[in-house]
């Protein structure tokens, strides 16, 4: 517990099953020491998708184990186990959305989302 200062994660949350998203990142949370900083960069899900958005959805659909990343809405996750961001930096990666954030942890902040005694 609270033993690095950062951790970075860059395009690795897409190869996690949706279910075990929340369980990483609280721990992520969990071994960052206070004022220790998550930096996330993960493909997102766009709102307006192109066609090579669309291709690589659809590629990942039908061939997960070649096309084994895939868009996650990483703002929901964060908002559903009550973990505070940032401003969010999105980009287009070869014609792909990505979104790039750094998270400070506070501790008092994630005291009650990883039933931590204070």
């Amino acid at each position: 517990t609270e033993t690095l200062d950062g951790v970075f994660m860059g395009f690795t949350l897409e190869l996690f099953d949706t279910q075990e998203l929340i369980p990483v990142l609280k721990e992520c949370m969990r071994v960052l020491k206070t004022s220790g900083k998550l930096g996330i960069v993960t493909l997102t899900v766009s709102e307006h998708p192109g066609f090579i958005e669309l291709l690589y959805s659809k590629a990942h659909e039908c061939f997960p184990v070649f096309v084994d990343c895939r868009p996650i809405d990483l703002e929901s996750i964060l908002t559903e186990i009550k973990i505070p961001f940032g401003d969010f930096q999105y980009r287009s990666l070869w014609g792909l959305s990505v979104v790039q954030c750094v998270i400070e942890k506070r501790y008092r902040q994630f005291c009650s989302c990883l039933k931590i005694n204070s």
